[in-house]
């Protein structure tokens, strides 16, 4: 009898070791196989990666006038004393990876780099006496260098699927609601030299001065919101909008004249505005082939300190600006 419970036991654990092996293996499979089933209808991850040249068109400048403060006394003049304006025309190299989670959030990187060198030229603008009478205008030779970053996060709000709401939509045809933020650096550096002087009005001869005469940089750094729309075709074909504002848009700039020994800082604040699109056409297994298009308008004012010979000669109210459009082709993969 004791030899049977024991026997009938052992039957038992047997058992039930078996029935624990097959739940667990058969979790197991359930989970593989959902993982392996959403991993074909939405992929967790997606990538891509892609490169191209672009071409930059538009200016930066800087004005200066209003209060100026010195070590004796605060007094105003005109808004703006002086004007000086940076072309910046240019040819870039371009380079962008993305990265998208379950086909909803995605995020990006993006880099340009100048690959030619010659904007066209600088222009100095003087107001002297009022600001009516320009007494004073230059041109002047240039050499640039452009370098511009940029990270995105997008993430879509809403999807319609466009199957049915006309003949010419087929399934797949969806269109889609999009929120982000982007953050841009731009980063524009110049060397003037050859500068031709002249003197508006007045019984002056042109004065010439060779050589390198001024050197200027300035970085725009520029959180921006937002809200854009996508219309993506089964065929392969996509196409999106977006406009972007930044209220905290932010300039600081340096600017040194080289015969007077005399250096200008400053560091500006205001607001910007970003409108953008982008066309991407899936031309074969993975690969696609882009258009970029971009506006981008910043407005900044603050004040510039201004040395000379190492020493601070006045404080001046300042305004930064800058108009810049940016056309870009590219060729990519999806990973």
């Amino acid at each position: 009898m004791r030899l049977k419970k024991i026997a009938g036991a052992i039957i038992f654990k047997k058992r039930s070791l078996f029935l624990l092996f097959d739940w667990k293996k058969a979790v197991a499979i359930m989970l593989i196989s959902l993982v392996c089933f959403s991993a074909e209808a939405v992929p967790l991850l997606q990538t891509d990666l892609s490169a191209g040249c672009g071409q930059m068109s538009g200016n930066t400048e800087y004005r200066v006038g209003g209060k100026i403060s010195t070590a004796n006394e605060t007094y105003k003049v005109h808004f703006p004393v002086s004007r000086l304006s940076f072309p910046v025309e240019s040819y870039l190299f371009f380079l962008r990876a993305g990265i998208t989670y379950k086909d909803r959030l995605t995020g990006s990187v993006s880099w340009h780099q100048n690959l030619t060198d010659d904007p066209g030229k600088m222009k100095d603008y003087d107001w002297e006496m009022s600001p009516a009478d320009l007494t004073i205008y230059s041109k002047s030779r240039l050499n640039m260098g452009a370098r511009m970053l940029s990270g995105e996060i997008r993430y879509r709000l809403y999807r319609i699927d466009l199957a049915g709401y006309a003949p010419f939509f087929h399934p797949g045809d969806n269109w889609q609601l999009l929120a982000g933020g982007e953050y841009l650096y731009r980063h524009f550096d110049f060397r003037v030299y050859d500068t031709l002087q002249t003197y508006p009005g007045q019984n002056i001869s042109p004065d010439f001065v060779p050589g390198r005469t001024l050197e200027y940089d300035v970085d725009y750094l520029i959180p921006l919101l937002k809200l854009g729309t996508a219309l993506e075709l089964a065929k392969g074909a996509s196409v999106e909008l977006a406009i972007g504002y930044s209220p905290y848009a932010r300039a600081k700039d340096e600017d040194r004249h080289l015969l007077r020994n005399m250096v200008s800082t400053a560091d500006c604040d205001g607001d910007a505005w970003m409108f953008s699109g982008r066309l991407r056409y899936l031309f074969a297994d993975k690969w696609f082939a882009g258009l970029l298009l971009s506006y981008l308008e910043i407005e900044t004012e603050g004040t510039s300190k201004t040395y000379i010979n190492n020493r601070l000669e006045h404080i001046i109210d300042t305004e930064i600006i800058s108009r810049q459009s940016l056309v870009t082709l590219t060729i990519g993969r999806n990973f």
